[in-house]
């Protein structure tokens, strides 16, 4: 899977009391899949999550990284407004970046418009389409692709269930044989 990620590496200002000396703090957006939503519609998801990465500065062997909580946003608040003033807004759907069917340099021309999904794309007022080289032909490939994913989502939402299913047949199993085998010990042990 393809990460998008939006940095903005700041290091503490040396004050007395500033909770960031001595670390590295990064605060970024990571491009998330949300399994369910993915599931539900039959065609990946994504929404953007804020990150945050904190280390010690000159030491990389120590890094925490995860979503970022409220409370990073109290302590390292001129860091997070920083990066909040930077970040970029961006829909929720199916990333362009993520369509085999755009270019990287057209992922990027169209970010510059305002169009960072397929179903932006699809969305595209007949209009506005004459801006771009062959957008009514991929404005239809979109559409077709939502509606084909539309088509597949019972699909998609059956092969979950059953890779839950199974996993969950093989724990139960799991559980069986280790339950057989302490019987068994037990049995060696009353002989």
């Amino acid at each position: 899977m393809i990460q998008e990620a939006e940095y903005d590496t700041t290091t503490s200002a040396f004050e007395p009391n500033d909770p960031a000396k001595g670390l590295t703090i990064e605060f970024y957006t990571l491009a998330c899949e949300v399994k369910p939503e993915s599931v539900k519609q039959g065609r990946p998801i994504f929404r953007d999550v804020e990150y945050i990465r904190v280390h010690p500065v000159g030491d990389r062997s120590s890094i925490i990284e995860r979503p970022v909580i409220e409370s990073d946003k109290r302590r390292f608040y001129r860091h997070y407004e920083r990066f909040s003033r930077q970040h970029v807004q961006t829909q929720e759907g199916t990333p362009l970046s993520q369509w085999p069917i755009v270019t990287r340099a057209q992922v990027e021309e169209f970010k510059f418009f305002g169009i960072h999904t397929v179903e932006q794309l699809a969305e595209i007022a007949d209009v506005n389409s004459q801006n771009f080289m062959g957008m009514t032909s991929l404005k239809q490939k979109a559409i077709a692709y939502l509606e084909a994913a539309k088509g597949n989502a019972p699909l998609e939402k059956m092969q979950a269930e059953l890779v839950s299913r199974d996993n969950t047949i093989a724990t139960l199993q799991q559980q069986v044989n280790d339950l057989v085998a302490d019987m068994k010990k037990l049995r060696k042990e009353k002989d």
